[in-house]
């Protein structure tokens, strides 16, 4: 017996790589539990996997870049109207502004690339920490270090949400932080153009300050 009134109303994310390795949530229902759960996305199909009366899990394959669609079926024959789910072209990550900050974490990073889409969801994976993101274009996410225990050099890449991967990652490198003790002169007429130092560090030669 098939329940003919199975469906799906929405997948999210709704738009994945081309790459494939997304994992998706099919929500619509009434699921239930079954070794014959599968996805189908395009033509191919993969199992699926069961986490709730009205949620399934699927894998994306690989595909070209475009709109495809999604269905599910309870016994891999019969299935669900489907739902458009779209590929985009992977993002590509090619360069970190600052590369290094302090232990303490707290520095705003300009990751840079190609093909970044504001409909996806990305995080910046620094080592083994995830953190939020913010989109700013096609070629450019922005976010927040995290902390670390120890000076150290780290990978630093950008992950779609959903995907267990960053493709392409740079170096961030972790430093002890620079502090002020004082400032000659400590007064300087507005708009004078005058010299004045710094005391304190460490300091080290770098054009970014």
């Amino acid at each position: 017996f098939y329940e003919d009134t199975v469906r799906v109303t929405s997948v999210i994310p709704s738009v994945g790589a081309s790459s494939g390795g997304v994992t998706v949530m099919a929500v619509g229902g009434p699921f239930s539990e079954s070794e014959q759960l599968r996805c189908r996305i395009g033509e191919n199909v993969g199992s699926a996997t069961f986490i709730s009366v009205d949620t399934l899990m699927c894998v994306t394959p690989m595909q070209s870049v475009g709109v495809t669609r999604l269905s599910v079926s309870l016994n891999g024959q019969d299935y669900s109207e489907a739902v458009a789910f779209e590929y985009v072209r992977s993002h590509v990550v090619e360069g970190v502004e600052p590369s290094f900050g302090p232990l303490s974490g707290g520095t705003f990073v300009s990751v840079h690339g190609e093909h970044f889409d504001r409909r996806v969801e990305y995080v910046c994976r620094f080592g083994e920490a995830d953190v939020a993101s913010e989109y700013v274009s096609d070629s450019l996410v922005r976010c927040l270090s995290p902390m670390a225990g120890e000076g150290q050099v780290v990978l630093l890449g950008v992950r779609a949400l959903g995907h267990p991967d960053a493709p392409g990652v740079v170096s961030f490198e972790y430093r002890e932080g620079v502090s002020v003790s004082g400032v000659l002169p400590s007064r300087l007429l507005s708009k004078s153009g005058s010299k004045f130092y710094v005391s304190g560090g460490p300091f080290e030669s770098t054009s970014v300050f």
